[in-house]
């Protein structure tokens, strides 16, 4: 039935509420598609408002409870984490639009794996307030912590480093983050739960043969976007973008051990008020004829070269960065590097 009111055009539609319910259940978003869907009227309203509840799960501390909710979860899906650890023993897969998001508290949301690749999204995916650690030596390509395979990626709010061989993750996230004022809560929990003899005798015997891990790997068909997020201490780049697209606001990507920071072999990078530094060789490293904006950026302190472009200078452009520190800053042609 249609009623005009105030000049406007009003739809009453009458939907039984299993019905309806059962339609919106294959809705792969809550936003916007089931939030419209409310807006209809007070009927709708409470059938969507019902349905996004129902969307929502909560994940205990427990080893692969975080798999175990992804794989029986449904598009649309809200993944809410508790404080504490959560330790997966395979390769994370997430090939359903869903949201993974850590509670907040006064104790971290924190995700381990051993596996070479932690968590994997092959589809429209949201992480927001997650520390993720990677440890351990499992060979595989691309190693990652997380690796975009294909469609969106959006992290916010996380953190993400690897340990190598470090018997618990809570030393890998001090060493990692002890420099950072963001982690200052990190530091005072871990800190108490550290073995002072062991952890770090292990630490010191096993780094020099750890293989190289990227933080975030970004292939082609997949485009990821990062605000607020620090990537530290890698064994590996921080960033790593194989022809894919990658666009990062206000994050910190610091002391990667091998390689660049950030490398883009390939695709599109935006990068916006981002610090890069501290990188046991270059900052950045382009290739490719990748496409790299760049704006405001603060860049410094890399053993290396602060940015490296191998690619002509129409994919480039740089603006009000701040470049200092490095062992050279700026660098635009091919030269062979060992690093």
């Amino acid at each position: 039935m249609i009623t005009i009111c105030n000049h406007k055009i009003v739809m009453n539609i009458y939907i039984p509420y299993e019905l309806l319910d059962n339609i919106l259940s294959f809705l792969s978003s809550p936003y916007p598609d089931l939030f419209n869907v409310m807006r209809v009227n007070k009927s709708w309203y409470d059938i969507g408002s019902d349905n996004y509840k129902q969307r929502i799960k909560l994940v205990d501390p427990t080893p692969d409870a975080l798999a175990l909710a992804v794989n029986s979860s449904c598009s649309g899906d809200t993944i809410m984490i508790k404080p504490g650890y959560h330790t997966l023993t395979q390769e994370l897969s997430i090939d359903l639009p869903l949201k993974l998001i850590g509670i907040e508290s006064n104790i971290p949301v924190v995700i381990s794996s051993r596996t070479y690749v932690m968590i994997r999204t092959r589809s429209q995916v949201y992480m927001n307030n997650l520390t993720l650690c990677r440890i351990g030596n499992e060979i595989g390509f691309p190693p990652a912590v997380v690796l975009a395979e294909i469609s969106h990626l959006q992290i916010d709010n996380c953190r993400i480093t690897c340990g190598g061989d470090i018997c618990c993750p809570d030393f890998a996230l001090l060493y990692a983050f002890k420099g950072h004022s963001a982690s200052s809560v990190i530091q005072k929990l871990y800190r108490k739960h550290i073995g002072k003899t062991t952890c770090s005798r292990e630490f010191n015997m096993t780094r020099s043969q750890e293989r190289p891990q990227a933080g975030l790997c970004v292939m082609i068909g997949a485009s990821v976007l990062m605000n607020k997020c620090h990537i530290s201490s890698m064994l590996g780049p921080a960033i790593k973008v194989y022809r894919g697209e990658f666009e990062a606001y206000d994050s910190v990507f610091e002391y990667s051990k091998r390689g660049a920071n950030i490398i883009i072999n390939g695709g599109k990078i935006l990068l916006y008020r981002n610090v890069i530094r501290n990188s046991f060789c270059n900052g950045i490293s382009s290739w490719s004829n990748s496409h790299v904006h760049m704006e405001r950026n603060y860049i410094h302190s890399n053993n290396g070269i602060g940015i490296e472009i191998n690619s002509e200078m129409k994919y480039v452009k740089m603006v009000d960065n701040r470049v200092v520190n490095n062992k050279m800053n700026i660098l635009f042609g091919i030269r062979n590097l060992c690093c």
